[in-house]
C-alpha cells in the first residue's frame, strides 16, 4: 500500500513525511520519534519555574471586556 492510498494523507502530508524519510507504509509503521513529551503529570501554574517545560491544564472562569 502506498502512502497516497491512506485516507487523510494528501500531497502536502506526503511531502512532510518524505522530509522525515518516510516513503512507504512500512517506514510509517516503524517510525520512532526523536523525543517524547510526558503530558501525564499536570503541574499547577503557581509551581512552575522558568527552567521547567510542563503541561498545564487551565480553566478560564471570567473574562473582563474593556471597551
Amino acid at each position: 500500500m502506498k502512502l497516497k492510498d491512506i485516507k487523510g494523507i494528501g500531497p502536502k502530508k506526503i511531502q512532510y513525511l518524505h522530509e522525515m524519510n518516510i516513503y512507504n507504509v512500512d517506514d510509517l509503521i516503524n517510525y520512532l520519534p526523536r523525543k517524547y513529551e510526558d503530558r501525564s503529570r499536570l503541574v499547577e501554574v503557581v509551581n512552575l519555574t522558568d527552567e521547567m517545560k510542563s503541561y498545564c491544564e487551565l480553566t478560564i472562569d471570567k473574562i473582563n471586556k474593556t471597551y
